[in-house]
């Protein structure tokens, strides 16, 4: 029997975490603002977090059963003058 070596999997666990934000930040859509209440309104938005160093835009991950399925997005405030 080998020796478990967990300094391997602490950097193979690290790497993983920054794969996956990564991925996330690669892989973002735009979605419109009505786009974004038409997904509410359905009940459809997983999850909500202000996004951007102004906090002008927020970043919605779907549900899977949202058309398109489980994604994020990013929406940005409408701004009407």
């Amino acid at each position: 029997m080998t020796p478990k070596n967990t300094q391997g999997h602490t950097k193979a666990r690290a790497h993983t975490l920054t794969d996956t934000h990564t991925h996330i930040h690669t892989h973002t859509q735009e979605m419109t603002y009505t786009q974004f209440w038409a997904l509410v309104s359905e009940g459809n938005i997983e999850r909500v977090r202000y996004f951007g160093p102004e906090q002008r835009a927020v970043m919605v991950k779907t549900r899977q059963s949202a058309p398109g399925g489980a994604r994020f997005c990013k929406v940005r405030a409408c701004v009407c003058v």
